[in-house]
């Protein structure tokens, strides 16, 4: 599986090199990406949640290396976080010590390569309540909702931080709502003023079995989605002591039950 690093390192510079186009793999680069993934969006779920994290790419290209070498170790080609939680398939056999070793390393990579993570959440059936009308065509499901937040989290802590530069995106591919996600950021891109205060870049949809970044959104996208579940009462247990690692992280976030959204639609009306 040693092959695995080549292949995925090299698919991480080939996309720098795209979406990046002075990339130098040999130099300092201080330009941001985020890599995105989403978390409750199969149709039964309460809450919807799209979170991922920022970092330079000279963060992410040593992050993609520490990352598989742990999965090498732990061997295994990428890391489902529902899987993981749920002891299926290539989990299914680890023992309670394997789990912590692993996890606990996985964590330990995104604590110290990204700069700040970024997650939205929204109460499924508030977002169903509120948002209709003109506003549903604005901001089309609770997913797209989600992402179009996560764009304006990131365009706001760049502004806080004094960050000029395009953010280029990448998010996990195949979820349902890809095209208005697409859509939506498009739209924005071609307004100027939305272009430049969001420091929108670029959007790429790709795998997370190339991209080892999209496997730590998902774990940020998964911790995210039960912290919400918590918060809003839809589930009992204390809060995950893998989110409370993750808590050491900046974070920009926000999660939107019924009297968010009709605050955020407020000024609109």
């Amino acid at each position: 599986m040693r092959g695995t690093v080549t292949n995925n390192y090299e698919a991480f510079e080939n996309l720098c090199r795209i979406i990046i186009p002075e990339y130098n793999k040999d130099q300092v680069i201080g330009m941001f990406n985020g890599y995105f993934d989403e978390s409750g969006t199969h149709a039964s779920s309460a809450v919807v949640c799209v979170a991922g994290c920022l970092s330079t790419a000279e963060q992410w290209s040593l992050f993609q290396r520490e990352w598989q070498e742990v999965l090498d170790e732990a061997g295994i080609e990428v890391f489902h976080m529902s899987e993981f939680e749920s002891r299926v398939r290539a989990y299914k056999d680890w023992s309670n010590e394997k789990r912590r070793y692993v996890q606990s390393k996985l964590l330990n990579i995104i604590i110290s390569r990204i700069s700040v993570g970024i997650a939205a959440a929204v109460v499924r059936s508030d977002y169903d309540k509120i948002i209709i009308g003109p506003h549903r065509e604005n901001h089309d499901g609770p997913y797209t909702f989600c992402a179009s937040m996560c764009f304006a989290f990131a365009g706001g802590w760049a502004e806080e931080n004094g960050y000029d530069e395009p953010i280029s995106y990448i998010f996990e591919d195949g979820a349902l709502g890809k095209q208005e996600v697409d859509t939506q950021f498009s739209n924005a891109y071609k307004n100027e003023k939305a272009r430049q205060f969001y420091r929108l870049g670029s959007l790429v949809f790709d795998d997370k079995r190339r991209f080892n970044q999209l496997q730590a959104a998902d774990i940020l996208a998964y911790e995210m989605y039960k912290h919400v579940l918590r918060v809003t009462g839809k589930e009992k247990r204390p809060t995950r002591t893998s989110m409370l690692i993750l808590d050491v992280i900046p974070m920009k976030r926000r999660f939107f039950d019924e009297k968010a959204l009709l605050d955020f639609i407020a000024p609109v009306e």
